[in-house]
């Protein structure tokens, strides 16, 4: 068996007679990091960004890095860690195989204790992948959510089919606000006012602004921030939909 960083590897074996090895790249501060490179391929597109612990992951295609901003969006991330583990496991037919999910995330307990704490193992593949090769997806998932019934994870698959284009464009968008320049400003006073109109009521990008200036230019110095919140989900919108103007937001009190 060939091992990348081998000093760095761990390896465990488990209950199960069909997973003959669990091979983690795991830290003497208990953290994990990938357990192979990716490869440099001509057939698809590498792509690369940063997780919540400021370190680069990578992806081996476009389809993973966009499957990873949305999740990003849906769950509070503490950290995502690529190639996270592999599995080397003998199928039904007594063939050895070994098999590498794309992503581990950590859950950050402390923005959200209501939501699954549990990390979720992730694997992102093509539908037309899934249709081409069923058995082999039906093995590798089978193993995935064995060992993540044993470690207390979550196993996660996510298609193309499930990558909604124009949920991607919305959560692009608002990305561009996860930070504000004048942090200051923004806390005491256009957030509070923001907030506090919403409370009120159901209302729309377009109204809740208005209700509070009339001023063009104040306008468009609210915009920005109230984009913030709904980046951060201070305040909540349909991202299931094309974002307009005319959207309708609320505040999770307010939800029907």
């Amino acid at each position: 068996m060939t091992q990348e960083n081998a000093s760095e590897v761990k390896q465990n074996s488990t209950p199960d007679m069909k997973i003959k090895n669990v091979i983690l790249n795991q830290q003497d501060d208990n953290t994990l990091k990938a357990v192979r490179k990716i490869p440099r391929t001509y057939r698809s597109i590498r792509a690369k960004s940063i997780n919540p612990q400021g370190n680069p992951i990578h992806f081996e295609s476009k389809l993973e890095h966009d499957a990873y901003i949305l999740i990003c969006f849906d769950f509070e991330v503490a950290n995502a860690i690529e190639q996270p583990v592999r599995f080397e496991y003998e199928n039904d037919d007594g063939k050895k195989r070994s098999y590498t999910p794309d992503i581990l995330i950590e859950i950050d307990h402390k923005l959200d204790k209501n939501q699954d704490q549990r990390p979720i193992l992730v694997e992102v593949k093509y539908h037309e992948e899934l249709l081409k090769d069923p058995k082999r997806i039906a093995e590798e998932k089978e193993i995935a959510e064995i060992y993540c019934e044993q470690e207390d994870w979550r196993f996660k698959l996510i298609t193309d089919q499930d990558v909604s284009q124009i949920k991607l464009k919305n959560v692009k968008f608002l990305k561009r606000f996860d930070l504000i320049e004048d942090k200051l400003d923004f806390d005491h006073e256009i957030s509070p006012k923001l907030l506090k109109e919403l409370s009120k009521g159901e209302s729309t990008p377009k109204t809740l602004i208005s209700k509070i200036t009339d001023s063009p230019q104040d306008f468009s110095n609210h915009l920005p921030y109230l984009w913030h919140l709904i980046r951060w989900k201070h305040i909540l919108i349909n991202v299931d939909k094309p974002l307009t103007m005319t959207s309708k937001i609320w505040l999770k009190k307010n939800k029907k």
